[in-house]
């Protein structure tokens, strides 16, 4: 349950177009600690997602009306900060990959105990948090920084020193967890479910190849992408250089 002396009682709305799981859910998250709401009709839904002042937004991804990656576009273009979760039955990881492309703050299979569920919203909450009191002001809506790198969420682009340049949704949900993680090592494990939600073994190449991408747009900044031990970190070149010589002598001893 979210921290009461952090977030109070948090509320979260859940837009969906019901079903017999949706009433079953919204109890468990609300013996938990949430204050949840789910509207009978998903335009009333809707209109409160863009409208409403909820902490979090659920949303499912496909529903009979609106597609996930709308109501995603009209929350970020109303409601930039609100952090959105989509739960849903669809597993494939394309569509996954779409959500986080679109603005979602993470993708949970309706499978997934709602213990885990609540813990998993918290952590949102808690990032988004943790983001805000650490940019204060500097930062712009749907906006993280790490030093003079600007990672735009919404536009999927990065700034540093005068030179924007373009990422994939991939690489824009890898180096958000990477900034999230204030330059400490964030494991494969980690990276794995917040960027793919599948198992390291599964996406541990594909992990190496947003790396190396993400390494290759920062070539010539005073930002990289430090690797150790099957974790990586973000932090000045600087920092990393003398990480990784001392990593090599390691390896050398």
């Amino acid at each position: 349950m979210v921290e009461r002396d952090s977030f109070g009682e948090a509320t979260v709305l859940f837009v969906d177009d019901g079903s017999a799981f949706t009433g079953t859910f919204i109890d468990g998250l609300v013996a938990l600690g949430w204050r949840a709401d789910r509207p009978a009709a998903i335009r009333e839904a809707l209109r409160l997602a863009v409208e409403g002042s909820h902490d979090l937004v659920l949303i499912e991804w496909r529903t009979r009306t609106v597609s996930g990656a709308g109501i995603c576009s009209a929350l970020r273009a109303r409601r930039p900060d609100t952090p959105i979760v989509v739960l849903t039955t669809v597993t494939d990881v394309d569509e996954r990959v779409a959500a986080f492309g679109a603005g979602a703050a993470d993708y949970i299979v309706k499978s997934t105990p709602v213990e885990e569920i609540s813990r998993r919203m918290q952590t949102v909450l808690l990032r988004t948090k943790g983001s805000r009191d650490r940019y204060g002001d500097q930062a712009a809506p749907g906006e993280v920084r790490h030093g003079a790198l600007r990672l735009d969420l919404k536009l999927q682009r990065a700034a540093i020193a005068g030179t924007s340049f373009h990422l994939t949704p991939s690489e824009v949900r890898l180096l958000a967890r990477l900034i999230d993680g204030r330059g400490n090592f964030v494991c494969l494990h980690d990276l794995a479910y917040s960027v793919f939600e599948a198992s390291p073994a599964d996406v541990r190449n594909s992990i190496g190849v947003i790396v190396s991408g993400i390494r290759r747009k920062l070539r010539g900044t005073e930002v990289s992408i430090l690797r150790k031990a099957g974790a990586y970190a973000i932090g000045p070149v600087t920092d990393c250089l003398r990480k990784n010589s001392l990593v090599n002598v390691a390896r050398r001893i």
